[in-house]
């Protein structure tokens, strides 16, 4: 079953509001009860399988509706125990393409939510981002190396998966063109 969560209105100037269906309060998996009706599942790490970036062009911003470049980091991630239902997503990003990231700080707030899928059925979810890219850092028109660790119901997390790509023009077209 392919579950999918979309996660809008992350700032990238680290304000980390968001809208409505990204709860920072969403609860982990409760696998310690001994109700004999409650659905366990845990002990595996999730992994994320790929990580890709798309240019959204020019939206109207989630606070200030105000026309902002955005672009999106997606994340497809699976979890042999399937209890994705709950997950945080950490991002990272520096400016050196080297396939290696520092993930000891992150200018973003992690980001915790839901999926729309019964406990121990979501193994495979596809999370994505919205950044709203004032201009600064990063950079508009500039290669990153992106990297997302994604930690589950359970608690437990899995490795950095990495990618690279340019942000977006400040017009809000695709970065990268020479």
């Amino acid at each position: 079953m392919l579950a999918r969560a979309l996660i809008l209105g992350l700032a990238l100037v680290g304000c980390g509001d968001k809208d409505e269906e990204d709860d920072n309060s969403a609860p982990p998996l409760d696998n310690t009860g001994d109700d004999t009706a409650e659905v366990e599942c845990g002990g595996t790490a999730p992994v994320v399988q790929e990580v890709s970036c798309t240019n959204t062009g020019v939206q109207d911003h989630y606070e200030t509706g105000d026309p902002t470049v955005t672009m999106q980091v997606w994340a497809n991630v699976t979890d042999e125990d399937g209890d994705l239902t709950y997950y945080t997503l950490e991002l990272f990003y520096d400016d050196e393409v080297d396939g290696e990231i520092d993930t000891s700080s992150s200018a973003f707030a992690p980001s915790n939510g839901a999926v729309d899928a019964d406990e121990c059925e979501a193994g495979e979810v596809d999370l994505g981002l919205t950044l709203y890219l004032p201009g600064g850092d990063p950079a508009f028109d500039t290669e990153y190396e992106w990297g997302v660790i994604v930690t589950d119901g359970g608690g437990l997390s899995s490795e950095v998966q990495l990618t690279s790509c340019y942000t977006p023009t400040s017009e809000g077209e695709d970065g990268g063109a020479e």
